[in-house]
């Protein structure tokens, strides 16, 4: 992607293909339904062919509601809430996008009243059961992948010479934003674990279910385009 990005007025992106991978798409390619088949599936399956410790892959390109938990909470017990400080307690502050790449964790809102802590932009997906895909018995790695995007929108301006629209523009951030916290909870968000992007993680029991939590402590809101979790 050019560094200014792609004007994509009445189009989006496949933000679920990673960068390094390589496959052809034809004009049978299909988008929906994600069957296995679709480009997104194809696309993160290389990612998953390349790190051979792992043999299953999750993902939601969020493209509706159904995978965000909008009635979840987030404990905070790090920094300066953890033991034997009291936990802060989050609940969800995202915009839930109707459209593809259109979902996004809000700022921080500062406007709260003491003691409260700041409310920090919240995104948690519902509790993924991985059951089946580990033979019932549960895995005990995880590494996790997602890819972030930032939007301009230049102003419509209309003369009496020059009509020039409103242009919706993408650009490629970066991954790991100052505010950003990626969590992930092996047992229904009791306990939360924080997690790099592509940085293998693995906790002292197996598990058969994960949720991911996205905060966001930073000022300016964050699209999230995809999420995925090998495991």
């Amino acid at each position: 992607m050019p560094s200014t990005g792609i004007p994509i007025n009445g189009k989006y992106l496949l933000p679920t293909i990673p960068d390094g991978v390589d496959f052809e798409i034809t004009s049978a390619s299909h988008v929906l339904p994600i069957d296995g088949t679709d480009v997104s599936s194809q696309g993160l399956a290389h990612l998953l062919a390349a790190y051979s410790m792992f043999e299953n892959l999750w993902f939601d390109p969020l493209f509706d509601a159904t995978g965000i938990d909008l009635a979840g909470q987030f404990i905070d017990s790090f920094g300066p809430f953890a033991p034997p400080a009291d936990p802060a307690y989050y609940y969800p502050r995202c915009q839930v996008g109707a459209l593809p790449t259109h979902t996004a964790i809000l700022p921080i809102n500062t406007q709260i009243l003491a003691p409260e802590p700041p409310a920090p932009g919240l995104l948690l997906t519902n509790t993924i059961d991985i059951s089946a895909e580990t033979g019932w018995v549960g895995t005990d790695e995880f590494m996790v992948y997602w890819r972030l995007l930032d939007f301009t929108v230049s102003n419509d301006v209309a003369t009496d010479t020059i009509n020039t629209p409103a242009i919706r523009t993408v650009t490629i951030p970066d991954q790991e934003p100052a505010g950003l916290e990626v969590y992930l909870s092996p047992d229904d968000g009791v306990h939360w674990c924080r997690v790099g992007l592509m940085e293998p993680i693995a906790f002292w029991n197996k598990t058969t279910s994960f949720k991911l939590a996205l905060l966001n402590r930073g000022t300016t809101k964050i699209y999230v385009g995809c999420l995925a979790v090998l495991f």
